[in-house]
């Protein structure tokens, strides 16, 4: 069954006015594609996760962006490609799907320090990698039930 739009919607054609998403057509606006490589991306951080936890949290901070733009692209959206634009995916995904959504943002925010630091290499360890790991995956199960309720946006 798929649900009319609701929650969100003025944000959304407030990004889209704005020009931070724009909508796509045909065979791009199936997200099933950029889950399954979410879902790919997943499984990569949780091997990683002893060996190099730094490299299993940036896996699943990959993992959880894909899986947000799958939920955008099934609906015919895009976000802008440009500086910032993963910010704006997770905008667009916790103002139409709610607070279940902006912990990815904080992810985002660690993951940003792991790969530009400030003092030196920043350090990672496998717990933290591990609480990455299953928020992922807490994520990628949301946006596996959501997706098939979504349509085009319009």
């Amino acid at each position: 069954m798929v649900k009319p739009w609701g929650p969100g919607r003025d944000a959304i054609e407030k990004m889209i006015g704005d020009g931070e998403l724009k909508k796509i057509a045909g065979y791009n606006a199936d997200g099933t594609d950029l889950l399954e490589s979410a879902v790919r991306a997943h499984a990569s951080s949780v091997l990683l996760k002893v060996e190099d936890p730094r490299g299993a949290i940036i896996l699943a901070y990959d993992a959880g962006r894909l899986a947000c733009e799958a939920l955008l692209a099934h609906q015919g959206l895009r976000a802008r490609v440009d500086n910032g634009h993963h910010a704006i995916v997770f905008a667009a995904v916790t103002a139409q799907f709610g607070k279940r959504f902006s912990d990815i943002d904080l992810l985002r925010r660690r993951r940003n320090e792991l790969e530009y630091p400030t003092h030196g290499v920043d350090k990672a360890d496998d717990d933290e990698a591990q609480e990455a790991i299953v928020q992922t995956e807490q994520l990628l199960d949301a946006v596996s039930r959501l997706m098939p309720e979504l349509a085009i946006w319009n």
